[in-house]
C-alpha cells in the first residue's frame, strides 16, 4: 500500500501511476486501459482538433467512468494573453499550498 494517500485520493485512482499525456503517443483505448486498472490515464491532446478532440473524449468516456486527464496545447507565446510569463508556476504553487502536497519547488522559487 502507498503509505501516503494524499495525491491518490485527491485524483480519485489507486496507484500512483500517472500515464504521460505525449501527443500523438496515446489515444483512447491506452488512456482507458490505465484508468481502470487504478491509474491516470491520460491523453496528450496538443495539436488535437477539437472536432477530433471532442470525438476522443467520447471514446475515451465509452470505455471508463474512471478518472483521466488531457493535457492541452500551451501557448507558446504566454504574453499575447497578457498573462504573466511565469502563470504556470504560480497556479502550481497555489495548488499545492491549497491541496497541502508536498513537491518540489519549481523553477527554483523561494518558498512562501
Amino acid at each position: 500500500m502507498w503509505p501516503d494517500r494524499t495525491l491518490l485520493d485527491l485524483l480519485g485512482i489507486e496507484h500512483p501511476i500517472i500515464q504521460a499525456p505525449m501527443a500523438s503517443a496515446t489515444n483512447p483505448v491506452l488512456v482507458a486501459a490505465v484508468s481502470n486498472c487504478g491509474g491516470l490515464g491520460s491523453f496528450g491532446a496538443a495539436g488535437t482538433p477539437p472536432p477530433q478532440l471532442r470525438e476522443t473524449v467520447r471514446a475515451i468516456r465509452q470505455r471508463t467512468n474512471r478518472p483521466e486527464a488531457r493535457s492541452p496545447e500551451i501557448p507558446t507565446k504566454l504574453e499575447s494573453r497578457k498573462r504573466p510569463p511565469r502563470v504556470s508556476a504560480i497556479v502550481t504553487r497555489q495548488s499545492r499550498r491549497r491541496s497541502g502536497i508536498r513537491t518540489p519547488e519549481v523553477w527554483n522559487e523561494p518558498r512562501t
